[in-house]
């Protein structure tokens, strides 16, 4: 059973808490404007994409406030066959200084365009910003995404 406080999460990505921001874009039709879980653009991409298909690249959800992460949500580009396969995390408590999630652990993600893919972390990540790196993709690194987050807690 998923505790939380009150048992109220938000979608920080929705309700404008979390700030998207990338290591790279393909262009501005491809900006972490985009990236929002099921977002449809008519005339640009449906998606973040990255500048490169590189291992390293990122698109990052500040907070802007220390929050309790407990949901992860990930999604392909919704006009193209581009989604990420796997990706580590990194967290920060700070906005600056980063450092992977269990490791670096590797976690799935998805296998078409537009089924979202939910990581639930057992016990809650209290940080400030959170980046998706991409490590394998299909066809090009695009991705929308969620976190549902708590922003009132007790540790």
């Amino acid at each position: 059973v998923l505790q939380t406080y009150k048992n109220v999460l938000i979608p920080a990505v929705e309700n404008g808490l979390a700030n998207l921001t990338t290591s790279s874009e393909w262009d501005a039709n491809h900006n972490a404007s985009h990236a929002r879980l099921s977002y449809v653009d008519r005339a640009g991409a449906s998606s973040w994409s990255a500048g490169k298909n590189l291992v390293g690249e990122y698109i990052q959800l500040g907070m802007g406030r220390l929050v309790a992460l407990y949901l992860l949500k990930i999604q392909g580009r919704g006009d193209g066959d581009q989604w990420v396969k796997t990706f580590k995390l990194q967290i920060s408590k700070n906005g600056r200084d980063f450092t992977y999630v269990n490791g670096g652990q590797i976690y799935n993600a998805n296998t078409d365009r537009n089924t979202i893919t939910t990581l639930r972390f057992d016990n809650p990540i209290y940080c400030v910003s959170v980046r998706i790196l991409p490590e394998t993709w299909q066809g090009h690194i695009s991705l929308r995404t969620e976190a549902m987050v708590t922003t009132q807690f007790e540790y």
